[in-house]
């Protein structure tokens, strides 16, 4: 017996490899499967325990609210007290805490108990007393008894788990041993000392002969058949493993230049779904491009052939407007032949109609101000050639141009730009939405800004595409009309005479005649970012 295990214990030793990974996997799934019993336990008492205190939670709405509510309405403090008291006599409970509500704050009423401890479960109350809120009920239980139940019961499973696992651990591993690893061993041991040239030895092994051939039956007599064809096919078989090894270098130059045309292979059909994945989302941002530019083209024309049709009729109206000015002026200025109640009350009357007749060539001239405006929508080519300009020195122009409105408003504007970019586009084009942004900004951006205003104008170019980044630190875009910024008429200061054509004319000069996009966002922080993109070279 004390030799039987003995070698059982050797069989554990470095060299015998796969008793001891037997041994490790056995013990690691008892292991695994004691911690899996052992936490599904646990987490199963866990959620007994708080479903107790859950149900303590709801005992205590169902039953104590509403008597401690009428007691905060009456202002029982006695009563209150008392029933403070016997809550904090229910299990787990450490305290319970009554807040009125004054107006709209919360003010502490009464208090028993105290919090302590790092696992405390705490839940408010609305108070109500005939549909009035008058005030919270705050309770704090403990969860110190569920997690030291909780911490009892894995040591005592952990230590089960981990006896039982031991135990039948080393009964498996003795079984395993008896059958299998000891019988293993000997023919490890008879193969490791097999002598090629010597003759063949039978190898036996030390078992009772089963009922039925086994696998180790199969295993000692192919063995032997082993022994006895090694000796005639010694040859044979080198030269089959010379020609194998011959094969599989074959195969591996093979295998490795295959695998080289898969990985190109793979690589090409990469490459080429990302270009139609590019052209597809070109295609269809150039589409939705087309229609939008189409929708306000049409808009334009429409809008400005209004204008021009309404031009006509305003200008006359506007004329003969000044001209009755005019003679009612004369009028009023000639003197009388005496002065009498019909003669002052013919003069109050022309006064009358001179400030009507101004207030209508006042509106007639704000009407054909808009009409110009309009006319600005329509953009065609004709009448207009590209030419070739320094974009840094028309930036400054148009600073210059705009330098006292900036200097009122205290408006700082820097301009990041090459100074020997130049474009060759339209150049009154490229000033008039210059001229737009700043105005938008000064109108609109800075209306309500106490900080100091700056504006910034970056300039950058790459293939062919120059990017115009325009930023302020005002107040931003409302989101509700930053989507319609470029429609028309759209505008936060309608009541101020503003008319909300500033966003659309610079959309169809960037878009119809500067051929271009253009979009819109606001900053993360404040302001505003415009960022333009158009061909250098038209």
């Amino acid at each position: 017996m004390l030799t039987y295990w003995k070698h059982l214990l050797q069989s554990f030793s470095a060299s015998h490899q796969l008793s001891r990974r037997l041994l490790t996997y056995i013990l690691a799934c008892s292991t695994v499967l004691a911690l899996i019993s052992t936490l599904f336990q646990l987490s199963w008492d866990y959620s007994q325990g708080m479903n107790e205190t859950k149900s303590r939670l709801n005992e205590i709405e169902s039953t104590h609210l509403t008597a401690i509510a009428a007691s905060v309405w009456n202002m029982d403090n006695e009563q209150l007290s008392l029933q403070l008291k016997g809550l904090q006599q229910l299990p787990d409970m450490q305290a319970a805490t009554v807040y009125e509500r004054i107006d709209s704050h919360l003010l502490e009423r009464m208090q028993v108990g105290q919090t302590s401890g790092l696992h405390v479960l705490k839940q408010r109350f609305p108070l109500s007393y005939e549909g009035y809120v008058v005030g919270e009920l705050e309770v704090s239980l403990t969860l110190e008894p569920i997690y030291q139940r909780l911490w009892q019961k894995s040591l005592v499973i952990l230590i089960t788990q981990t006896l039982k696992t031991l135990l039948v651990s080393c009964f498996i591993l003795l079984i395993f041993y008896h059958q299998l690893i000891r019988h293993l061993h000997k023919i490890t041991g008879f193969l490791q000392h097999l002598d090629v040239s010597a003759p063949p030895q039978p190898i036996t092994l030390e078992r009772r002969p089963p009922a039925s051939s086994d696998e180790l039956d199969a295993i000692v007599n192919s063995i032997n058949e082993m022994q006895r064809r090694h000796a005639d096919d010694w040859q044979a078989q080198q030269s089959f493993a010379d020609n194998l090894q011959q094969e599989h270098a074959i195969n591996k130059e093979l295998n490795e230049k295959l695998e080289q045309k898969v990985v190109a292979r793979t690589q090409s059909l990469e490459n080429s779904h990302h270009e139609l994945q590019k052209a597809y989302d070109d295609l269809k941002n150039t589409q939705k491009a087309l229609i939008e530019s189409e929708k306000m083209a049409s808009l334009g024309a429409l809008v400005a052939g209004m204008a021009h049709e309404l031009n006509t009729p305003l200008g006359i109206s506007m004329t003969a407007s000044r001209f009755l000015t005019s003679r009612l002026k004369d009028l009023v200025a000639t003197p009388g032949p005496a002065e009498s109640e019909e003669h002052n009350g013919w003069h109050g009357q022309l006064a009358a109609i001179q400030e009507s007749t101004e207030l209508m060539q006042q509106q007639t001239r704000k009407a054909l101000d808009l009409l110009n405006n309009f006319q600005q929508i329509a953009i065609t080519h004709s009448g207009q050639q590209p030419s070739r300009f320094n974009v840094a020195e028309t930036l400054h122009q148009i600073i210059i141009s705009q330098g006292h409105r900036l200097n009122q408003q205290h408006c700082h504007v820097s301009i990041q730009c090459e100074p020997t970019l130049e474009i060759q586009s339209y150049l009154s084009a490229f000033t008039r939405v210059c001229n737009h942004l700043i105005q938008n900004s000064l109108d609109h951006g800075f209306e309500h800004c106490n900080r100091p205003r700056s504006i910034t104008i970056q300039i950058s170019h790459e293939q062919g595409q120059v990017r115009l980044d325009y930023h302020d630190n005002g107040q931003g875009i409302d989101p509700e009309i930053l989507p319609h910024i470029f429609e028309p008429f759209v505008t936060s200061r309608r009541e101020q005479g503003f008319s909300g054509l500033g966003g659309y004319i610079i959309y169809n000069q960037v878009v119809q005649l500067l051929n271009g996009q253009i979009k819109c966002q606001n900053n993360s922080g404040n302001g505003v970012h415009f960022r333009i993109e158009i061909p250098q070279f038209i």
